[in-house]
């Protein structure tokens, strides 16, 4: 498998899992006290889940795409369609990550337990989003994308600034992403931690 497109799948386990760590703490925080104790690790997983899509994975995804549709024009509707989506999941999340966070800093309870079924949708749809492109996107990829396009597609990359900028903030979303996963494990409890994501 190409290095990008490996970036890509693994991008997209990585994502899953923090939704599922999430969603599972919102499900497991049954009293608005459970719903407080996890919002730190609630909060460091919305910055995840906004920051890194938009900083890393969809910049890549999408000038795979572009560069897909100069020689397939099926791509351009789907590019149309995913790029839509990306913009739509971004905004929500990027919405409801402020939410959270003045529920935490005004320390408002009913703001907090108001936020619990649209924080669950977004979830849910962030894991559908994946889903999507895992069985519609990636294996079109696979099919249309040969090791000349690979190699042809990877020099461009190189030469790209921005991406060279994407390759230095890897190392600190890779820190963030093992804390997370670390708190999720131990059920989001330290919440000091959170903090220095």
């Amino acid at each position: 498998m190409n290095l990008s497109l490996k970036q890509i799948v693994d991008d997209h386990i990585n994502l899953s899992y923090i939704l599922t760590l999430a969603e599972r703490r919102v499900k497991h925080s049954e009293t608005i006290e459970q719903l407080n104790d996890a919002l730190p690790f609630l909060c460091a997983c919305m910055d995840y889940l906004c920051d890194y899509p938009q900083k890393i994975h969809h910049p890549l995804e999408n000038r795979l795409i572009e560069f897909m549709m100069t020689s397939n024009g099926q791509m351009s509707r789907l590019f149309s369609v995913i790029q839509k989506e990306h913009t739509k999941l971004e905004d929500t999340t990027e919405a409801l990550r402020q939410q959270l966070r003045d529920a935490s800093d005004h320390q408002d309870q009913e703001a907090l337990q108001a936020l619990k079924e649209p924080l669950l949708q977004c979830l849910s749809k962030q894991q559908q989003h994946i889903s999507d492109e895992e069985h519609q996107l990636l294996p079109l990829i696979e099919a249309l994308m040969t090791d000349y396009d690979w190699q042809v597609f990877n020099e461009q990359l190189e030469q790209q600034s921005v991406f060279a900028e994407v390759n230095k903030q890897q190392e600190y979303f890779s820190v963030a992403l093992h804390k997370l996963v670390s708190l999720g494990r131990n059920g989001g409890q330290a919440s000091e931690q959170w903090q220095s994501l």
